[in-house]
């Protein structure tokens, strides 16, 4: 670091087409160079390094025997950054020297890293390697000792949100040692695909070096993110939000960036005419294709047409939203894979639901109108359901149904069986055709309605098997009480099963620990 012999006094100015010094280059340098014996100042200082500009002052002793931090007091202009290169940049390993080398001049990485001083940086895109970019970034930088403080880092993305950021770190033998970050994040009309893409853009993987560093300087691109070596808190906010077919507003997210993951504290917004919320883990150290994600969700008080609406955009071949009325609510433990536009991979999906259903009414439904077939049309184009809180799991595209017992205004329904979302179904339907005969439909209708209808066991059902293959009507066969139970007994085998092989919680701990936590604060 010091060219200048002890006790030379110098105050002159400097230009240079190009200076190469460790490892870094500087290009088109100019600056006020003044020695006064003690001391090196650099005023006035301009030169281009790192595809960027960069003014200001630098001074440092001028004593040769000893390295002292530089105090540094610069601007940072960019035009474009990327993001995997800014990384090379910051894990570039230290110049290696020979044994003999006493005092080696550190390279101007090292210089700036050991630097005390304030850093004010302008980055006009920072390119990141998917999702969103980041556009017209500023930000502070205080840096003392090992330490250095992030007051404000704002930014805009592409996508139209606006974003602060606050941080700390501490390094240690010229790498970072340990930091963490607050991330606010607001938008208008939000993309949620977009906002994981930028999520697990800031994690990238682990392996492979950058295509803009040179090799023989850098070391592979590891994210301190993937290590543990940067946490971060990101609460994001969004008038409104999308998500592939799903529409909502109101949303909120807090997430934490942990080693090799995006933990969601807690996400909600309003949709379907209700709230749903969330918590869970996605993975983002498991490759560009694949994110692991655990989640446990809850649904409260959704409109059922609104969620069939849902699904029938979705092309899954299930009840059309004007065959149903009523409202749900539901909490589910799911496991997927997101794909490489985070995405759910329906094959991969598993999920338990435990659902609550209210105001329940079915309206034109075929498997219902095949199983009464005895009776008109007008008996069975409507019918009213008291209040019930089945359990289902999902296997891929396959809905289990174990065990489902409705009362409804025409008949007593015991349902079990399985429903795969391509249409394809094998359900076997217990009805009661003497209530169905000679109830009095309308009392019925009435007591449902004004909630005094009680649930009860249902007694001297008749049990029909109904399937059918995609795309085709369903096909009805009767058969035995025996019949029934070995089937039910399967079903109730492939339930378990399916919830020990796949560690689905039914006990949604998530779920019951926020409410735990509300519980406290209240």
């Amino acid at each position: 670091m010091n060219l200048l012999p002890p006790g030379l006094q110098l105050n002159i100015r400097l230009q240079c087409g190009r200076l190469i010094l460790p490892v870094d280059t500087l290009q088109q340098l100019a600056a006020t160079v003044r020695h006064n014996g003690r001391y090196v100042q650099l005023s006035n200082l301009q030169t281009h390094i790192w595809g960027g500009l960069v003014s200001g002052a630098i001074s440092w002793p001028s004593d040769t025997l000893r390295m002292h931090p530089v105090n540094v007091q610069l601007a940072l202009r960019f035009n474009t950054v990327e993001y995997r290169r800014l990384l090379a940049l910051l894990n570039r390993s230290s110049r290696t020297t020979s044994a003999s080398s006493v005092s080696p001049d550190p390279s101007l990485r090292e210089a700036v890293l050991s630097a005390h001083g304030q850093v004010v940086a302008t980055v006009k895109n920072l390119r990141l390697p998917a999702g969103e970019n980041l556009t017209n970034l500023q930000l502070r930088i205080n840096k003392n000792g090992r330490g250095f403080q992030v007051p404000y880092l704002n930014f805009r993305t592409s996508a139209g949100g606006q974003g602060r950021v606050s941080a700390s770190a501490r390094l240690g033998e010229g790498q970072l040692a340990a930091a963490h970050a607050e991330v606010e994040l607001r938008y208008g009309t939000l993309d949620v695909q977009r906002l994981l893409g930028l999520l697990a853009a800031l994690t990238p993987p682990s392996s492979g070096r950058d295509k803009f560093a040179n090799p023989a300087r850098l070391r592979p691109t590891t994210s301190p993110f993937l290590d543990g070596t940067v946490t971060a808190q990101v609460r994001v906010s969004a008038d409104r939000v999308q998500y592939a077919v799903l529409r909502g507003n109101d949303f909120h997210l807090v997430s934490h960036l942990e080693s090799g993951a995006a933990r969601l504290e807690s996400c909600s917004l309003q949709a379907f005419g209700g709230k749903v919320s969330l918590q869970g883990q996605m993975q983002t150290d498991e490759g560009t294709n694949h994110y692991p994600l655990q989640a446990q969700v809850r649904l409260q008080d959704v409109e059922l047409p609104a969620l069939f609406r849902a699904a029938e955009a979705l092309h899954f071949e299930v009840l059309r939203p004007d065959n149903i009325q009523g409202t749900m609510r539901c909490e589910a433990d799911v496991h997927t894979n997101l794909n490489a536009v985070f995405l759910p991979q329906l094959p991969e999906t598993y999920a338990y639901l435990k659902t609550d259903l209210r105001d329940l009414e079915l309206l034109d439904v075929e498997a219902l109108a095949q199983a009464l077939k005895f009776l008109r049309d007008k008996r069975t184009n409507h019918l009213y359901f008291e209040p019930v809180s089945p359990r289902f799991v999902l296997d891929g595209n396959r809905v289990i149904v174990p065990s489902m017992h409705l009362n409804s205004n025409l008949t007593d329904l015991a349902v079990s069986g399985e429903y795969q979302l391509n249409g394809r179904a094998n359900l076997y339907v217990g009805l009661s055709p003497m209530q169905a005969l000679f109830g009095n439909n309308k009392k019925r209708v009435d007591r449902i309605k004004s909630g005094e209808a009680a649930a009860r066991p249902s007694r001297g059902l008749v049990y029909v098997n109904l399937s059918r293959a995609p795309g085709s009507r369903y096909k009805v066969r009767p058969f035995q009480k025996q019949e029934q139970r070995q089937k039910q007994e399967q079903l109730q085998q492939q339930y378990q099963q399916l919830i020990r092989t796949q560690r689905l919680d039914t006990t949604l701990r998530l779920l019951q620990r926020i409410e735990t936590r509300k519980d406290m604060n209240n």
